[in-house]
């Protein structure tokens, strides 16, 4: 009875310890990994180009239209502070859901936006999410 014991706890170390189990970070994942990082931080600044652009539209200064952009970025760093521990208080499945669905209804009201005070809570709480 204590050989079979002994068999079944080696077997059950074995299946933990198995390569099936264990992920593997290979070098394209790395990459797909290092590149969507670069584009989600550089999303806090592809708006500061169309500043100008942004303020004749909007018909207000451009010292006014700036917020937009500190906004962002304020934003941004509220949700890394904010979001970012989620991942260890929360299913990841059920976090991915959650930040979708907040990323998508964020931009159905944002694509509707016609005012720069607006445009620039907006870019706040986009940043954010």
């Amino acid at each position: 009875m204590i050989h079979t014991t002994d068999i079944t706890n080696q077997n059950i170390k074995l299946h933990v310890n198995s390569k099936r189990d264990t992920p593997i970070l290979t070098k394209p994942l790395l990459w797909l990994i290092t590149l969507t990082t670069g584009v989600v931080v550089g999303n806090n600044y592809y708006n500061q180009p169309l500043l100008g652009l942004m303020a004749k539209d909007f018909h207000v200064s451009e010292a006014a239209i700036s917020m937009i952009a500190m906004l962002t970025q304020i934003g941004f760093a509220t949700g890394l502070l904010f979001i970012v521990p989620l991942g260890d208080m929360i299913k990841r499945k059920k976090e991915i859901n959650i930040i979708n669905f907040s990323t998508h209804h964020s931009l159905l009201i944002g694509n509707g936006l016609r005012s720069h005070s607006w445009a620039a809570l907006y870019r706040k709480l986009y940043g954010w999410i």
